[in-house]
């Protein structure tokens, strides 16, 4: 989501949005759910982060009204799209992340987050934070992520894996910003360049983009949240020279009003071509919101319309 979105969820007290980001206020130094009931702020007074530690963390005091750092109540998984079974683990895993900030080890931070057993807490947590709790812990140093990068039809293509699977497919104007990307959004990881080892996942890659084959079948490691997974695994059956409106993948998903927030979870998506989110367009069926350039959006689009 942009500052925009969010900024227009606080304005309409969006329930969808109720756990998906907190906003901090600088003249009380209190941050909320967007859900608060509390007077809206100045829009100059407002910063938005990804979740209560990152607002503490700035110095900021939750609010006594909407208690931010309280998990939600299993009732609002009808507004956000998810069964109550995925809203529980969701709020689990951010449970997790919590307690594993504070720096009191990682059994601990699993019982005091609901997990049962260690056994629950290394099989079960991995798939949501992208790596181990202790690799998590410590803000992600230790992780080790390999990439590969090379130019094809539509700039440059970037393709990153960890030990598990691949965690980024991005596409870019240069080997240079789609490197700095990378490293911005693992900063804690142990990064490497890897053209050799990556040498099949690559190909793969370009010749997908290049229109030769069918995208490959490859192992992910990627993070998302029960929504965005919804959102993302609809976005495969969306046949190749097919595009749909961000209203009707809404409505696929048995959500006809969370159109914003498919959008939202379309441009959080990390692996290109992947999760095709390049096939959902507007309503008048113009290409928009491509999170790498709606120039490359029209391009994809026009060379599968050939197809």
């Amino acid at each position: 989501m942009t500052n925009k979105e969010k900024w227009q969820a606080v304005l309409e007290r969006d329930g969808r949005f109720g756990d998906a980001f907190v906003y901090g206020v600088s003249s009380t130094r209190i941050f909320c759910r967007p859900t608060c009931p509390s007077k809206r702020p100045q829009e100059e007074n407002v910063t938005f982060f990804e979740g209560a530690g990152a607002a503490r963390e700035a110095g900021f005091r939750a609010c006594k009204r909407c208690k931010p750092e309280v998990a939600l109540p299993v009732d609002v998984a009808e507004a956000s799209g998810v069964t109550e079974r995925e809203l529980k683990e969701v709020q689990r895993m951010e449970a997790l992340k919590q307690e594993l900030q504070k720096d009191q080890g990682v059994l601990t931070a699993g019982l005091e987050a609901g997990f049962g057993s260690t056994r629950a807490l290394y099989e079960r947590a991995p798939s949501r934070l992208g790596m181990t709790p202790a690799t998590y812990a410590k803000g992600g140093a230790g992780a080790s992520i390999r990439y590969a990068v090379q130019e094809c039809e539509l700039g440059f293509v970037l393709v990153a894996r960890t030990e598990v699977g691949v965690c980024s497919i991005a596409l870019g104007d240069s080997s240079e910003e789609l490197e700095d990307g990378l490293r911005a959004e693992f900063f804690a990881a142990q990064i490497g360049r890897d053209d050799a080892g990556l040498a099949d996942e690559l190909r793969m890659v370009v010749e997908s983009l290049d229109g030769k084959t069918a995208f490959p079948d490859l192992p992910l490691d990627i993070r998302a949240t029960a929504f965005q997974a919804r959102v993302w695994k609809e976005l495969q059956r969306i046949g190749r020279g097919e595009t749909i409106s961000y209203s009707q993948l809404a409505e696929r998903l048995g959500e006809p009003k969370a159109v914003r927030a498919v959008a939202s979870a379309c441009a959080r998506n990390p692996v290109a071509l992947v999760h095709p989110c390049h096939r959902v367009v507007g309503k008048d069926g113009a290409a928009r919101g491509f999170r790498w350039s709606v120039e490359r959006k029209r391009r994809l689009l026009e060379r599968e319309s050939r197809e």
